[in-house]
């Protein structure tokens, strides 16, 4: 047997062989760095991080830059404004994310005069602060916080007082206004801009008298945080110890207008197949469902429920009688019946086209 060798310069072939590695290692990073951009979760942690969130990398464009997500030692972070905060779970039904991080202001009185501060500014996001899933709760003995608006239609959107008329009324448990008060966050809130005054020095400015409010009140400071509403209890020892890793509830929304509005620009609208629309935000920006008999991420597209799979969520009256059909399923009558299948539809009934059939058929005969 011959071996047949190629003849020729082996040096003129080298730069071939270099090119083809060059390629194939080229081929190599596209690969890794598409594999890494798609990742639904950070290394080490169990919260998924669906679409129209992502975790992008250096090899990747951000697909949607306010809702990145970045992979720390302390599990999945976000970005608002100058902050990050830890993401605890992401809702897409609902449409919010669950953080923690700094989230408490702390201020200690020592003027009369009330103190204004920008604590968390969410503008530029696409976030605001649950009006539904949240309190606004203010910790303290000496303490009037308000929420003031940014801008100047209104001054003030809601806030609480929080006194103590002596260490002996203040008892652990729901805020009652003794040591801890709550109230309801405006909706659509984007900047907690906070202002509190001293009760204390307010009294003194109006009477000269401080009246039931203990003196040694004014030496505890106050605290100001939105809170995840189901996750706060008040203690009597939060008057004088740091309160942190408390969890809020942000809403999102997908920038570009109202359904119509981002409808009409199907480059860069977000609802994909068998989804619904549903305009949010003050007729702002919108989110996405899958719709009914569909499940899924309806960022990515939903896909066909197989209702026939469960008969207990799906019921048919006849067994084995469950027909699967695009978006939803039917049940089938028995033979010689018409009708509805359901267990909670309208029931099956003889089908007298047959009988009346069968009666020709006879007379015929």
């Amino acid at each position: 047997m011959k071996i047949f060798r190629a003849q020729g310069n082996p040096c003129a072939t080298a730069p071939y062989i270099f090119l083809m590695q060059l390629l194939l290692l080229c081929l190599c990073l596209f690969c890794t760095g598409s594999a890494q951009s798609s990742l639904t979760k950070c290394p080490g942690s169990s919260i998924n991080i669906p679409s129209p969130f992502n975790i992008p990398d250096n090899s990747s464009i951000s697909r949607n830059p306010g809702f990145d997500i970045s992979c720390e030692s302390t599990g999945p972070m976000i970005s608002l404004g100058r902050k990050q905060y830890r993401v605890l779970g992401i809702s897409l039904l609902q449409g919010y994310v669950r953080v923690t991080g700094h989230t408490v202001y702390t201020q200690c009185q020592q003027n009369a005069g009330p103190v204004t501060t920008n604590f968390i500014d969410l503008r530029g996001t696409p976030f605001t602060f649950s009006h539904t899933l949240n309190k606004f709760t203010v910790v303290g003995c000496d303490s009037m916080a308000m929420i003031q608006s940014p801008d100047v239609t209104s001054r003030y959107r809601g806030g609480c007082v929080s006194f103590c008329a002596s260490e002996g009324s203040i008892t652990s448990g729901a805020c009652s206004g003794v040591g801890c008060c709550q109230a309801s966050v405006p909706e659509e809130l984007k900047v907690l801009k906070l202002e509190f005054t001293s009760i204390r020095s307010q009294l003194l400015q109006s009477s000269g008298s401080l009246g039931n409010i203990s003196k040694s009140s004014s030496a505890w400071c106050s605290k100001a945080f939105i809170v995840d509403q189901g996750s706060y209890v008040f203690s009597r020892d939060h008057l004088d110890r740091n309160l942190t890793n408390l969890p809020m509830v942000l809403d999102w929304s997908i920038s570009g207008g109202n359904c119509s509005e981002a409808r009409s620009a199907p480059q860069t609208y977000m609802c994909k197949e068998n989804t619904d629309c549903y305009t949010v935000a003050n007729n702002t920006a919108y989110r996405c469902n899958c719709s009914e008999g569909f499940t899924g991420n309806p960022y990515l597209g939903c896909q066909d429920i197989d209702e026939c799979k469960d008969k207990n969520k799906y019921p048919c009256m006849h067994r084995h009688k469950c027909i699967n059909t695009v978006g939803g399923f039917n049940c089938a009558c028995p033979m010689g019946m018409t009708g509805d299948g359901k267990k909670q539809g309208t029931g099956c009934k003889r089908d007298t086209t047959l009988l009346i059939a069968a009666g020709k058929f006879h007379m015929v005969l």
